[in-house]
């Protein structure tokens, strides 16, 4: 963390970033000052293509959500009494608060708007995206990790997952590892 890049060290570039997303970046993603979420302008995430617009999800996608509070909690290692954890934690509630669908027994994938988190409306496409959560440690095992990895079940196929399950897109869009693709 300490190597010299160019006159800043790794830390300092890590830093500057994540103060950049906080404010928000000329290419419009920010942070909710409220709920320390993370806003992505549509075309911004794995899912969205420019050419035809596969799932545009403009608003604040459940995995950039995981990826942040990842981000956030490495921070807090680096640069201890920062209030970095402070922002991890705030990030978690909120996740835990606003995503979580207790009808559907998972996390919504998007919170969809172009506004405050709290006013963005949830998409509960059942999406693997969720399990981000769970698998950077965001959600602790509980409960709610069980009710979601249960309902996921319905999205694998040999080899991956469906994105979209059937009925819910004209397409049975799959992940798919190296070796089932072959």
């Amino acid at each position: 963390m300490a190597q010299d890049l160019d006159g800043r060290t790794l830390k300092q570039v890590a830093l500057d970033m994540t103060r950049s997303i906080e404010t928000g970046t000329p290419t419009g993603v920010k942070m909710d000052q409220e709920t320390g979420l993370l806003f992505s302008p549509s075309h911004f995430t794995w899912m969205d293509t420019n050419f035809p617009a596969g799932s545009p999800r403009q608003g604040y996608p459940v995995e950039i959500q995981a990826l942040w509070h990842n981000a956030l909690t490495f921070l807090e290692i680096i640069d201890p009494g920062s209030g970095w954890g402070r922002k991890a934690d705030q990030v978690r509630l909120s996740i835990e608060s606003l995503f979580w669908n207790e009808a559907q027994g998972y996390f919504s994938d998007c919170l969809q708007g172009d506004g405050p988190a709290r006013k963005a409306l949830p998409d509960d496409a059942l999406r693997p995206n969720q399990l981000l959560l769970f698998t950077l440690g965001v959600m602790p095992p509980g409960e709610k990790a069980r009710k979601t990895v249960e309902t996921c079940l319905e999205l694998l196929v040999p080899g991956g997952f469906e994105v979209w399950p059937t009925g819910n897109w004209p397409c049975r869009c799959r992940w798919f590892t190296t070796k089932s693709a072959q």
